[in-house]
């Protein structure tokens, strides 16, 4: 993977060149098991030892997209991001192409945390079992028939299971939603909103649901699929999807259209908002 089509970081080069090296602070990813619909308190605990209370839930895929497109992503996310001293959160897992990371939205968050920039930041995800976990190769944790893995690079991961039933890949959704309205309610988190880049119907329902709750919405466009659809239809006004999902009126100006090609413009709504500092 050419890795210098864009100027990312030495870290991050360094991260896809090494797939399965542990980067999480103190050299460790502690993971947590719980069934559907509950939270880990612990999980939770490791949440508010970000420096602000604030979060954002990163979601979306990358079907479609090419190396560049996904180089491109990470630096939309950290150019966006720069200064952020809150919880990223997102998908836990990692994907691999011949021994090198196969870029992923959900790496976003972590390589959030690991940026210098970012003092603070704690990165966490979730993601559902959908198979029977193995250990593979030298000791390698891997989730399921394709090998996908843990991603390395997060403090914490909470794996939702049912029993010895298999989830689908939204089977972590209860979980993460009921962490970030408590994290809300009980542990002084003064604001969360999502950014969709990509993806499919687990993307929106996850929008559908933010958008209820009032939170930010940042569509990204020019990421594809459903995101792309969406971005598409607010920036002509029409709002019909969210109407249908159950969305309030008075949400919709919560519901944000940035481009990616345009990270500085993300960032201007978050400065804004004062979820980042200038």
């Amino acid at each position: 993977m050419d890795t210098h089509v864009i100027d990312l970081p030495e870290f991050v080069r360094n991260a896809i060149a090494n797939p399965h090296q542990v980067t999480a602070p103190g050299g460790k990813v502690k993971l947590f098991f719980v069934g559907q619909g509950e939270v880990s308190a612990n999980f939770q605990l490791m949440a508010t030892c970000a420096a602000k209370h604030v979060m954002v839930r990163i979601t979306g895929g990358c079907k479609g997209m090419n190396e560049a497109d996904k180089i491109g992503m990470i630096h939309f996310f950290l150019t966006a991001y720069k200064g952020f001293r809150g919880l990223a959160f997102t998908g836990a897992t990692r994907q691999t192409v011949n021994d090198q990371v196969d870029l992923m939205v959900t790496d976003a968050a972590g390589f959030l945390a690991m940026d210098p920039r970012n003092a603070g930041c704690v990165a966490l995800g979730t993601a559902p079992l959908v198979d029977i976990p193995t250990l593979q190769g030298n000791s390698r944790l891997v989730l399921d028939s394709y090998g996908t893995a843990p991603a390395p690079n997060m403090s914490g991961i909470m794996l939702v299971q049912d029993g010895d039933s298999m989830l689908d890949w939204d089977g972590d959704l209860k979980s993460y939603f009921a962490m970030m309205d408590r994290l809300i309610q009980f542990a002084n988190f003064k604001s969360a909103h999502i950014v969709a880049w990509n993806g499919g119907a687990i993307t929106q329902t996850e929008i559908m649901l933010g958008a209820k709750r009032g939170w930010p919405i940042f569509l990204v466009n020019g990421s594809g699929r459903v995101t792309q659809d969406l971005a598409l239809q607010v920036r002509a006004g029409n709002f019909s999807a969210f109407e249908t999902a159950g969305v309030a009126e008075r949400h919709f100006g919560n519901i944000i259209v940035v481009d990616k090609d345009d990270p500085m413009g993300l960032r201007d709504h978050l400065i804004s908002r004062g979820i980042i500092t200038a």
